[in-house]
């Protein structure tokens, strides 16, 4: 969820909250476009939704430049996959 918010101003806000020396974990998810109907859907959604912007949803952590990062200290990232089988499209109301 961390894409909902202004990178900056929520940076500088867990820097203003966190201890001395704390650390700030950021975790978030992308969908598989290698996966057909993914595709599918992701142009539904920018078909009826202007605003959306596949490019930005597809791990927003690329746009953080270090500039965006301060007051924080990128210290490690990791990258995982971490898959959830569905079987059909019409499936994906269930994982909602």
């Amino acid at each position: 969820c961390f894409h909902w918010f202004n990178a900056q101003k929520a940076l500088q806000s867990a820097a203003d909250a966190l201890a001395p020396n704390g650390v700030l974990a950021v975790v978030w998810n992308d969908r598989d476009l290698g996966v057909h109907w993914v595709q599918e859907w992701e142009g539904l959604m920018e078909r009826y939704n202007p605003a959306y912007k596949r490019e930005m949803r597809q791990c927003d952590g690329k746009f953080l430049s270090p500039q965006d990062r301060k007051p924080l200290e990128l210290v490690s990232r990791l990258d995982f996959a971490h898959d959830v089988q569905i079987p059909n499209p019409d499936a994906i109301v269930d994982v909602s």
